[in-house]
């Protein structure tokens, strides 16, 4: 779908606040795929290419237990930072914005014991299994696991109608909607707060539920801004309006159903050697299952990072001199060579024996 300035895409803030706040993001695009861009930052830009972004905090908290209880400091990698270590390194989310009922985290050593541990820990928890962690080299004495689960269930007040299908966007393929018409019960309608209204192209409401969690739907592109800085110039607004905020039976609500299944293995930040310690990331793993129906929805999110100790049999490195290369020749205690040859072909060099 190439884009179409006049066309401004719905996007959702889903805002999980039993002891602060969770913003998962979501742009829908009309094809039903399951499949999102994840980005492990709340505070990375979102491209103004279409696709479908989505940030949870699952990989931050994996991400801090490793700076904080296993580093001990900043994560810096001897290759230089990609921009998303960076930014996780500033630790903008942490568990202080979750409620401890909603998330399971542990890491050591990568023993079956551990392994063990978290099966046990996330079935007593949420009886739920890992779709990740068998892939993990367990039993291995030179590995370390650091993994996360973050799990919320949430319901509106009263369950809202499904509507008629209709397209999204230029779309022709028809989708899926919930929400509020002039012909439909307005019970619903208790769910719903109005946070400002200035346009059909620019408006945000939030919908309550039973679990106090509350669910924010800014209509905005929201591009060349992160999900933060989109997030605050959502409260701003919110902040100057001084419009109607109370629903009216002639109002309409449109909400397409959403269904998220995806996982990403976070490369960049894969087969680095952390500075001063003898750890690479072998692999950095995050899922997300997220759902938004007519009766609310939830998000389940698995983060690890598997750590292995960089040995001579990891490094696999040859010294191999069969192209360009220099030879000098300087006495021990002497600043310089007495020595220099460069070899370019093979004219100086022995023949080999004919096999």
């Amino acid at each position: 779908m190439k884009k179409v300035s006049k066309i401004i895409l719905l996007v959702i803030c889903i805002s999980i606040v039993l002891a602060g706040g969770v913003y998962a993001t979501i742009k829908i695009v009309e094809k039903f795929s399951g499949k999102t861009d994840m980005t492990p930052t709340f505070t990375s830009k979102i491209s103004t290419i279409d696709s479908n972004k989505v940030w949870v905090g699952t990989f931050n908290l994996v991400w801090n237990d490793l700076m904080n209880d296993v580093i001990g400091e900043k994560i810096e990698f001897e290759e230089g930072n990609p921009p998303i270590a960076d930014e996780l390194n500033k630790q903008l989310f942490t568990e202080e914005q979750l409620n401890s009922n909603s998330y399971f985290k542990i890491h050591g050593g990568a023993t079956y014991e551990l392994k063990n541990e978290i099966q046990n820990g996330i079935k007593q928890k949420f009886n739920e299994d890992s779709k990740i962690i068998d892939r993990v080299e367990w039993g291995n004495p030179e590995g370390y696991v650091l993994y996360a689960m973050l799990k919320k269930e949430f319901n509106y007040l009263e369950k809202f109608p499904t509507l008629e299908s209709k397209t999204f966007g230029n779309s022709e393929e028809k989708v899926k909607y919930f929400g509020l018409e002039p012909n439909t019960s307005q019970e619903a309608s208790k769910n719903v707060e109005i946070l400002f209204y200035n346009s059909k192209e620019d408006f945000a409401i939030k919908l309550k539920t039973k679990e106090k969690e509350e669910v924010y739907l800014y209509r905005s592109t929201g591009e060349n801004k992160s999900f933060e800085e989109n997030y605050q110039e959502m409260k701003e607004k919110q902040l100057k309006y001084t419009g109607e905020k109370d629903w009216n039976e002639n109002d309409v609500l449109n909400i397409p159903y959403i269904k998220i299944s995806d996982e990403i293995n976070y490369d960049e930040l894969c087969g680095k050697r952390i500075k001063g310690t003898k750890w690479y990331i072998r692999q950095a793993l995050q899922t997300i299952d997220f759902e938004l129906n007519n009766y609310g929805g939830s998000v389940k999110s698995e983060a690890l990072i598997e750590l292995l100790k960089m040995g001579v049999s990891n490094i696999n490195r040859e010294f191999i001199f069969n192209d360009d290369f220099i030879v000098y020749l300087k006495e021990e205690d002497k600043e310089k060579p007495y020595f220099a040859l460069k070899v370019d072909n093979t004219d100086i060099l022995i023949p080999g024996d004919e096999q």
